[in-house]
């Protein structure tokens, strides 16, 4: 069949092989980035994270774009949500989704972004 791509049995469509070619060109990069460091012996620590800042619900939009999730994803009042799942834990000893695990998602994660780019001459992979 046209747009994919068959080996030993299995079949891979030109968007999974695109996914698959992403992540490897993002460990190809994480890769050449610990090459750099032997290279130039570079000391000291470095915080390699995304070049851009994003929230967590952009985050989640990105994710279903790109794997073409069929989900849906609704906003809730952050109280509203806490109590329904207070109340499920009183039913379900193991929730899929706990207060605890709601609490860290809304604790903003803002990680220092440096010029690592330059500092390994590695291009950076955007997000989108």
């Amino acid at each position: 069949m046209a747009g994919e791509v068959h080996a030993a049995g299995s079949s891979i469509s030109d968007s999974r092989l695109r996914q698959v070619s992403e992540a490897t060109a993002i460990r190809g990069r994480f890769l050449r980035i610990i090459v750099s460091s032997i290279l130039t012996k570079a000391t000291g620590t470095y915080n390699i994270t995304g070049q851009e800042r994003i929230d967590y619900i952009d985050l989640i939009r990105a994710v279903k774009k790109a794997t073409g999730a069929k989900s849906s994803y609704s906003a809730s009042p952050y109280s509203l949500f806490w109590a329904l799942l207070k109340i499920t834990a009183q039913f379900d000893k193991n929730p899929a989704f706990t207060v605890g695990q709601l609490k860290a998602l809304i604790t903003p994660d803002v990680f220092e972004v440096i010029d690592w780019p330059g500092i390994f001459n590695v291009r950076a992979t955007p997000l989108q």
